[in-house]
């Protein structure tokens, strides 16, 4: 096992699992939901703008919506 640091992350180690046997691995994850700094507002709509444009192209639900200039929801990006 080897460790490594990042500069946001807290001590990180390094797993290696032999992949010659079945096993299970469960992970948890907390997640908060905070507002997007101002700073970087103009980065995530862009972001948003290219994530429903992708979804667009493979999803007919999102195509419609695009064509018709619609604005999906979160949820409905995450559903695409």
């Amino acid at each position: 096992m080897g460790r490594s640091h990042h500069s946001n992350e807290r001590e990180c180690t390094r797993l290696y699992l032999p992949l010659t046997h079945p096993f299970t691995l469960t992970i948890s994850i907390n997640v908060t939901e905070n507002d997007i700094p101002e700073e970087f507002m103009e980065l995530a709509n862009a972001k948003r703008a290219e994530l429903f444009e992708h979804l667009a192209e493979v999803d007919e639900a999102m195509s419609d919506m695009f064509i018709m200039e619609e604005n999906p929801t979160s949820e409905q990006l995450a559903v695409g």
